[in-house]
């Protein structure tokens, strides 16, 4: 049997739980709390489509390192746009851009 260290889904060398191998591990988790959820939440939040053209399966099939850094990229814009916006906003309202 293979596993992904990566993702964390490793056997359990505790010898009191002799079926590990098939236990549910908390990388398959698939509840509101997963990752899963957490990466859908993350797609549409951090506005990955507009930026990357990626929907979400197309996101969701990439490796999760992949899914960091573009996460990470679409948040540094996100944050330079929101800034952008904010003087904008000010110029219009006459208050001093520093």
């Amino acid at each position: 049997m293979k596993w992904n260290a990566l993702e964390d889904i490793q056997p359990d060398p505790d010898k009191k739980r002799p079926l590990v191998s098939v236990a549910a591990h908390p990388s398959e988790d698939i509840s509101s709390r997963s990752k899963l959820f957490q990466r859908i939440k993350l797609h549409k939040d951090a506005k990955v489509y507009p930026l990357f053209g990626l929907d979400l399966i197309s996101f969701l099939e990439l490796p999760t390192e992949i899914c960091d850094y573009i996460l990470s990229i679409c948040n540094e814009q996100n944050k330079q746009d929101a800034k952008i916006q904010k003087d904008v906003i000010d110029s219009i309202n006459g208050n001093n851009i520093k």
